[in-house]
């Protein structure tokens, strides 16, 4: 029996929700953790149908957390990021 695998949106920020289920959809991916911060007022109905469309299934539900803001989350995830990088460039020189 095949494994299956989901990705939370939490782990691309930077993406709109549609562009998640564009890049998941197209990996091959089996679902996802949709976040709400992701979703956009007014275009509840729109989103959902391309939920839909996508063949994912939702894993979970990331709500949003106001003590947070999605601004926020994104900064510090190419903060860290660009730490990562940073360092792993460093690593391959010579001491």
């Amino acid at each position: 029996m095949r494994r299956r695998f989901a990705i939370c949106e939490l782990s691309t920020l930077p993406a709109s929700f549609e562009d998640d289920l564009a890049a998941y959809s197209a990996a091959g991916i089996d679902g996802i953790s949709i976040f709400e911060d992701k979703l956009v007022e007014g275009r509840e109905v729109e989103q959902l149908e391309t939920f839909r469309a996508s063949g994912l299934e939702a894993s979970a539900a990331v709500t949003a957390v106001p003590s947070i803001p999605a601004g926020e989350l994104a900064r510090r995830g190419r903060a860290r990021f660009a730490r990562l990088e940073s360092s792993s460039s460093t690593e391959g020189r010579a001491a």
